[in-house]
């Protein structure tokens, strides 16, 4: 899922690149997570589990790839606010 979700962000970052800023950002997000879950799918799917299982986790792939860039994304924020206070408050 992991060279999955790479692909899927490059591919998502190409077509998302003509629109300023916000397009290659949203697609970005849009292939790594769709990219993560047709990889986790594809690999499950080779260990000749049912359909069920492979789609199960391929979902739980999805949400951990999107939980993980808005943690990320929380993070860089709260960095972001702590640097700003202690440059102009300090």
């Amino acid at each position: 899922s992991l060279v999955g979700a790479m692909v899927g962000g490059i591919v998502g970052l190409l077509i998302g690149a003509p629109v300023p800023l916000i397009g290659s950002v949203i697609a970005g997000l849009v292939g790594s997570t769709l990219g993560a879950f047709v990889g986790a799918y594809y690999g499950q799917s080779l260990s000749e589990e049912a359909p069920e299982q492979s789609f199960a986790v391929g979902r739980g792939a999805t949400i951990g790839r999107l939980l993980g860039t808005v943690a990320k994304l929380a993070v860089g924020a709260v960095m972001l606010v702590w640097l700003a206070l202690d440059f102009w408050l300090w």
